[in-house]
């Protein structure tokens, strides 16, 4: 498994928080389409089936 980036880690932690990716943008003043990017490549990382799951298994294995 490859190692999250901080900011995928962060983009994934306030997402798995129920946050939604509309939002992040907002809240850390970058796209919606840098926020779905950072997901996206965080659950491609951690070999999840969708960005849900990647969020639940980061937080069990204590990425997040």
């Amino acid at each position: 498994m490859d190692r999250l980036s901080p900011r995928e880690a962060e983009c994934l932690r306030w997402f798995a928080e129920g946050m939604s990716m509309a939002d992040i943008a907002l809240m850390l003043d970058i796209s919606y389409r840098s926020v779905r990017s950072y997901i996206d490549e965080a659950t491609n990382k951690l070999g999840a089936a969708n960005s849900r799951q990647a969020g639940t298994i980061a937080t069990r294995i204590g990425l997040i």
